[in-house]
């Protein structure tokens, strides 16, 4: 009975974490608009960044880990995004979870050869919590000038760049 339970278990647990991996429309506003938590991380480059310097700036913050495929997939898009709206008061922040430490992903993205041209934090399973909890990958986060979530983005779907670009759009527009 107690092996039939693990692998319950380890079924269920895989599914969750796999979740984000579908193709499935997944975007959800939130319902109360909760305030982006307050947090403190690593950056790649060892240097300490606070959310503190995201005040009155509309955030996309993209949680992906080195083995995702869709997230790798949606960094040069991500990488667009920083680059055309990055003078409007915009900021793409991605934030690594079960990827290891800082130097471990610097070396998976320079194996990967990926080109990423906006921040990139080392996070911790305390900060995905705090942002409402992330079951699987990716996870984006739209976080509005006042530091609320406004929406939730979850795995890899048709049309997914194009309604995250609209929602950038209509909170750079608001002011």
């Amino acid at each position: 009975m107690a092996l039939c339970t693990k692998l319950l278990m380890g079924v269920l647990g895989s599914t969750l974490l796999l979740a984000g991996c579908g193709n499935r429309p997944r975007s959800v506003p939130a319902a109360e608009q909760p305030r982006m938590p307050t947090f403190e991380l690593e950056t790649l480059d060892g240097m300490r960044f606070s959310s503190s310097a995201l005040a009155g700036r509309v955030v996309l913050v993209d949680f992906w880990a080195t083995w995702c495929q869709p997230c790798l997939e949606e960094i040069p898009f991500w990488n667009q995004l920083q680059q055309r709206y990055s003078g409007r008061s915009f900021t793409m922040l991605g934030i690594t979870v079960q990827s290891g430490w800082a130097d471990d992903i610097k070396s998976d993205i320079e194996k990967l050869r990926l080109e990423i041209k906006y921040p990139v934090l080392t996070g911790n399973d305390k900060v995905a919590e705090e942002f409402g909890g992330v079951l699987g990958f990716p996870t984006t986060f739209l976080v509005t000038r006042d530091g609320r979530i406004h929406k939730k983005y979850v795995g890899q779907y048709a049309h997914k760049q194009a309604e995250i670009e609209r929602d950038i759009q209509e909170w750079l527009a608001r002011r």
